[in-house]
């Protein structure tokens, strides 16, 4: 029997396209890749026929939807995963898997464009925002991803705001890969690359144990 695969539709709203253009004129103007050839493809693909390419490359990622939004007086590209499974492996180094269900990642506009890392989140919408039970001495940590969480502080943050928490990442490997390609302006490659990142665990740097993730649930086969 021949099984074919299902290519899930990938769904980008016209504000994120709005903000892409907006990324791209901007990036060019004021902070051009170094490369020559980057900015070259950066140039293409501010004509109709580089950004229609642009657009098929996106959409062979595997995310659910791309938009973007404004917070705080702060606009963010938005880009919401399919539920997740990951491979975890035991304390015996025996594989295992969770489902920890979609995730939204948010991209600071602003810091996107002077390549500033620092304010990406990435939010479980299992759990998008902090426990009310776990607040101490007014603040609280929100438990988002084995290498990524955010801290909530009363009076600063905003409860219902996850975007308000302040973001922490332990970024390993990919704390000097993804720099470049910001630098390089290749947003496909970039969200390509935050993919991997939700996806991959690596048990020997983490900044959250599992067990501090109740929205990681073991799969048992």
């Amino acid at each position: 029997m021949i099984r074919l695969k299902t290519i899930q539709q990938v769904e980008i709203d016209p504000g994120f396209t709005l903000q892409v253009k907006r990324f791209f004129e901007r990036k060019l103007s004021y902070f051009p890749p170094r490369s020559a050839k980057a900015f070259e493809i950066l140039a293409y693909q501010q004509s109709q026929t580089g950004f229609e390419k642009f657009i098929t490359r996106l959409k062979r990622l595997e995310y659910r939807y791309f938009s973007a939004i404004k917070n705080k007086g702060n606009v963010y590209l938005k880009a919401e995963t399919h539920p997740l499974v990951i491979d975890y492996p035991d304390r015996k180094n025996h594989p295992e898997k969770y489902a920890i269900g979609p995730y939204a990642i948010y991209l600071n506009f602003d810091g996107l464009l002077r390549g500033n890392i620092s304010q990406f989140h990435f939010i479980p919408l299992r759990q998008p925002t902090v426990d009310p039970d776990h607040l101490y001495d007014n603040w609280a940590c929100h438990f988002r991803h084995m290498h990524h969480k955010a801290l909530f502080k009363n009076g600063v943050s905003e409860m219902s705001n996850p975007l308000s928490y302040e973001p922490q990442t332990c970024w390993g490997s990919f704390g000097s890969v993804i720099p470049e390609v910001i630098a390089d302006g290749d947003l496909v490659e970039l969200f390509r690359m935050l993919y991997l990142f939700l996806t991959i665990h690596n048990p020997n740097s983490p900044l959250l144990y599992i067990r501090e993730l109740p929205h990681y649930e073991r799969i048992f086969s």
